[in-house]
């Protein structure tokens, strides 16, 4: 029995689908007959000639949210060409969709959580005929009533995990992107890992932890230093973006990886993503020692209440400050991320998060447009405020394209007010001073170049703005 697994992202990007590619790993372990399909710099019409001459029995996708249209599109492709092929769905939305998955997009297995040992058992039930009702973590058909077989316990032992499979993929292509975190941040050829899973916190927003759950599992320090010195083996990397919810959960554990990379002469520029209560001056000092270049830190809002009451950060405007401040002093690059269009929010709230962006003084930032994903606490927020506008799921896009509707703005306001936001912080003369100042190798100034070049070759362009605004 041969399987098809796909990743729907039609567009070039500079991080691999490690998750679908962990699945691809374990299914080659267990022996299993499989090949991978990804569309990141592909077509649709490329998918469909994969499937013509590969001539699968099963076509398994990994599902965004964001992914919904083109997934619909291809597997109607599907059925036209072979209505005997069993179609699986997994990843973030089918785990909290897993009806909606099955009744509207006509998808026959849904693979709930983490995916790695599901597969492997799914495909291995389907080639030896034995029920479904043996295999943990799906939804399924019987007689055209779903059925589940209940959540899988996540995986334990993260070092049981073979390395992703990315010799399946066009790795010449993704080290070679522009766009994408692991293409700006950190010098390159460059590419991303995943260290741990799971997060400790519930912020009303996020979908991370309906996958991974709660608990923070990590692999070891010294089976990550072995994937990266693989990496650098391999495929030659110079630099690494490190794709967990947040690094720096576990300072003991981060610093092992610094020693193990620095036991084993390894040396590279690497960023993460971490929360502004998990940073201390000494964990600082020495990441930037093990070659930390880059910290993303998830800030979301310059109000305080809104922080408290509507996102549940569990984070204090002191707390942002102090670890901006303490990462600039480390000489770490910083971006800090906020949100506009949150449901509770008002104008001036936003108005208060701009003039805190400028006083934290990051150097860069990202504002998105809050959206309820699937299975989030927002939704419920939204809908309890009456201030929520989404009929399809398929128009869900987090960076563009606002849904919730409020007293204060319409989605279309909340649009002007996200190019207001970015066009306000970069267009001043002290933004300009603060980054020349920062400046301390070629690196550095790579680093913002490529940042920039992102922000206004993409899909926002604060330059449409009169500087009278």
């Amino acid at each position: 029995m041969k399987t098809l697994l796909v990743y729907p992202r039609f567009f070039p990007y500079s991080s691999p689908p490690l998750g679908l590619v962990y699945i691809a790993a374990s299914m080659r372990k267990a022996g299993l007959k499989m090949e991978l399909f990804d569309g990141t710099f592909r077509t649709k019409e490329d998918f469909m000639k994969k499937v013509k001459s590969y001539r699968p029995d099963i076509i398994a996708f990994t599902i965004m949210t964001r992914n919904l249209r083109d997934v619909k599109e291809l597997i109607k492709q599907i059925r036209e060409f072979d209505r005997n092929i069993k179609t699986v769905a997994g990843g973030p939305h089918p785990s909290v969709m897993p009806e909606d998955m099955m009744n509207n997009y006509d998808i026959d297995i849904v693979v709930v959580g983490e995916g790695e040992l599901t597969m492997v058992e799914l495909v291995k039930a389907l080639e030896n005929r034995n029920p479904l009702e043996t295999v943990k973590g799906i939804y399924y058909k019987e007689n055209g009533a779903i059925k589940t077989t209940g959540c899988r316990e996540p995986i334990e032992n993260l070092d049981a995990l073979p390395f992703p499979a990315r010799d399946l993929l066009d790795m010449k292509k993704y080290l070679g992107a522009s766009i994408g975190r692991s293409s700006w941040t950190v010098p390159r050829p460059s590419t991303t890992i995943i260290t741990s899973r799971g997060c400790p916190y519930s912020c009303t927003f996020c979908a991370a932890r309906l996958i991974h759950g709660k608990k923070v599992r990590k692999r070891s320090p010294e089976n990550i230093v072995d994937e990266i010195e693989e990496l650098v083996t391999r495929y030659k990397i110079r630099g690494l973006w490190i794709n967990d919810d947040s690094f720096t959960v576990d300072k003991k554990w981060v610093m092992g990886i610094m020693y193990g990379m620095k036991e084993r002469g390894i040396e590279l520029g690497f960023g993460c993503n971490t929360r502004v209560n998990l940073v201390s001056a000494e964990l600082l000092k020495e990441m930037k020692k093990g070659g930390c270049r880059f910290i993303s830190f998830g800030v979301e809002s310059g109000s305080q209440y809104v922080l408290d009451k509507y996102l549940k950060k569990r984070i204090s405007l002191n707390q942002v400050e102090r670890a901006f401040r303490l990462a600039s002093r480390a000489g770490i690059v910083t971006q800090a991320t906020f949100m506009v269009g949150t449901p509770g929010e008002t104008i001036h709230d936003i108005h208060q998060s701009l003039l805190f962006a400028k006083r934290i003084k990051p150097d860069s930032i990202q504002v998105a447009i809050t959206t309820p994903l699937p299975g989030t606490e927002i939704i419920d927020i939204a809908e309890e405020l009456g201030e929520i506008d989404i009929k399809d799921w398929e128009k869900i896009d987090y960076m563009w394209n606002g849904v919730i509707r409020t007293k204060d703005f319409t989605p279309e306001v909340v649009r002007e007010l996200q190019r207001k936001f970015l066009f306000k912080f970069y267009f001043r003369a002290g933004y300009f001073l603060t980054q020349i100042r920062r400046m301390h190798s070629v690196q550095d100034m790579l680093t913002r170049a490529r940042g920039i070049r992102q922000l206004f070759g993409g899909n926002v362009s604060p330059l449409s703005f009169s500087r009278k605004e």
